[in-house]
């Protein structure tokens, strides 16, 4: 008797970089260059015992605690040239190394204070990619490819979704309501409760993606990112990130339930060509000299782009796609960045004060660097261009501790609550 449950191995090759945030943004204190190809994470525990024997801990804790609010600080320094304060060298800290990473041409030995995004890894320190995370490209891969073959199916969940696209909401429930309903069409007809919407109707249910194997930091490399045009030009952004190789194998497994899924690796590989064609239709064909996907390859990981981890364009094609997307984006992502780059004018209509007030007040807010100005806001309207301004969140840093009875952590964050340093004692 055949076992209704299938199991598949499946192996991915990186073909462009692939980031999976842990979450942990690494500074300045917290790596070193071995050369200058090779950039050295510390593990602070490790590195707080050492110093702690050479006499350092609480020179090494002020260094970790302090702030700067001024340019050309003397003491707002990496952590190499600390060390090398303190006549340490770097071979005498090989025991406080966590890893070691390529990182090219990203960053160099003299590069400004540049905050690294710490790609996910397992309890033994090595990367791996989450099973979450494949089977949520998985997902949204054979709700795409449901979606263009079926289009009749969701012809109405389409129209009530383009109404609301143009109302107000958080951006936790915009158009929540609407996915929602997509959903239930394509992937609840299990019939297990009277209410199809439930989860247990759901035949995604029925398959289960394990994490992948774990992935040798040898084929770990930092990268910067480029944010491409239309017209073909590319714009460095201020981003470094921990990311697998090209080349590396990426193994898995999917666990299919047939009692539950009636899908096959056959109907699994066509959706992944239905969503790459779409892809390459809608979004990529707009790109100058950008290279289309083939039909084997998926998309997986941050930094991919909205377009990745949407069915706007499946549902409304490329035209009303690209129009329902921009307007997505300019009641989330944007709605969000103009939370914080504001600009005087829009102030003083927002607070009812008039712009000289809003001026006088910012005016001590700016000469402390709570704020800070961050360009000028382009505008064919005539007279003086408005400022933008964004709050700085690196004026002041949080410091949390958890104090339990067999170990301490303390971390330091900005205002934001990104976690810039983490001590476990």
């Amino acid at each position: 008797m055949n076992s209704p449950i299938k199991q598949y191995d499946v192996t991915l090759e990186v073909i462009g970089p692939v980031h999976v945030g842990s979450g942990a943004i690494l500074s300045k204190k917290s790596y070193v260059f071995s050369d200058k190809r090779h950039m050295e994470m510390i593990d602070l525990e490790k590195m707080y015992s050492f110093l702690k024997k050479k006499g350092l801990a609480e020179k090494y804790e002020q260094y970790l605690m302090y702030i700067s609010h001024r340019r050309n600080d003397r003491n707002d320094i990496k952590f190499q040239d600390w060390l090398e304060r303190n006549r340490i060298k770097i071979s005498d800290i090989q025991d406080c190394v966590k890893y070691t990473i390529d990182c090219g041409d990203a960053i160099q030995i003299d590069s400004n204070d540049m905050q690294i995004s710490e790609h996910i890894k397992d309890a033994y320190g090595m990367p791996y990619i989450p099973g979450s995370s494949l089977k949520g490209m998985l997902r949204t891969i054979l709700l795409s490819s449901d979606i263009i073959n079926n289009s009749d199916k969701y012809s109405e969940a389409g129209r009530d979704m383009s109404y609301n696209i143009g109302k107000t909401a958080s951006r936790k429930r915009y158009l929540s309501g609407d996915i929602k309903t997509i959903e239930t069409t394509a992937f609840n007809e299990l019939n297990k409760s009277k209410k199809k919407s439930d989860a247990v109707n759901d035949y995604m249910s029925g398959i289960i993606v394990s994490d992948s194997e774990p992935i040798c930091i040898d084929d770990m490399v930092l990268c910067g990112k480029l944010e491409g045009h239309v017209n073909g030009d590319e714009h460095k952004i201020n981003t470094m990130r921990e990311c697998i190789k090209p080349g590396t194998l990426i193994k898995f497994t999917i666990t299919i339930d047939e009692t539950l899924c009636k899908l096959n690796p056959t109907d699994i590989y066509n959706a992944v060509n239905d969503f790459a064609d779409c892809y390459n239709k809608c979004f990529i064909s707009s790109f100058k000299n950008a290279e289309k996907l083939q039909n084997d390859y998926v998309i997986l990981g941050g930094g991919s782009g909205y377009v990745s981890k949407t069915i706007m364009y499946p549902l409304y094609g490329e035209k009303a796609g690209v129009r329902n997307v921009h307007e997505v984006l300019m009641r989330t992502v944007a709605k969000e960045r103009n939370g914080n780059h504001k600009n005087q004018k829009d102030l003083s209509e927002g607070i009812k004060l008039s712009p000289s007030t809003v001026t006088d007040l910012c005016a001590p807010l700016l000469k402390e660097k709570i704020i800070e100005e961050i360009g000028m806001l382009e505008s064919d309207k005539p007279g003086r261009k408005k400022v933008l301004l964004k709050i700085n969140y690196d004026y002041k840093k949080v410091i949390g501790i958890d104090i339990k009875k067999n170990k301490t952590t303390i971390i330091i964050t900005n205002l934001k609550g990104d976690i810039l340093n983490k001590i476990i004692l």
